[in-house]
C-alpha cells in the first residue's frame, strides 16, 4: 500500500515535509493545485518544495480540477 502526504502548501503541510520520522513513511505528496494559489506560492513551490522532495526521493504530484464538459472547460475543484 502506497502512503502519501497530501501538501496544501501552507505552514503546517510545508513544516510536516521536514519531519524525517514522517516523511519516511510517505511514498508520495500531492498537491491538488485549484489554480487561485498566489505567485509567490507557486514560485516557493518550484523554488523550494520540488528540489527538496527530490533531494529525499519523495515524487511531487498535482493534480488540476479542470476538465471540459460540452466543450467548456469547468474546474470541478473549489
Amino acid at each position: 500500500m502506497k502512503t502519501y502526504l497530501s501538501y496544501g502548501a501552507g505552514v503546517n503541510t510545508t513544516a510536516i515535509l521536514h519531519l524525517p520520522d514522517v516523511m519516511e513513511n510517505v511514498d508520495f505528496v500531492i498537491f491538488a493545485d485549484t489554480g487561485a494559489e498566489k505567485p509567490e506560492t507557486y514560485q516557493y513551490i518550484e523554488k523550494y518544495v520540488r528540489p527538496y522532495l527530490k533531494e529525499i526521493g519523495k515524487e511531487f504530484i498535482v493534480v488540476k480540477g479542470k476538465e471540459k464538459i460540452n466543450g467548456k472547460e469547468v474546474s470541478n475543484l473549489y
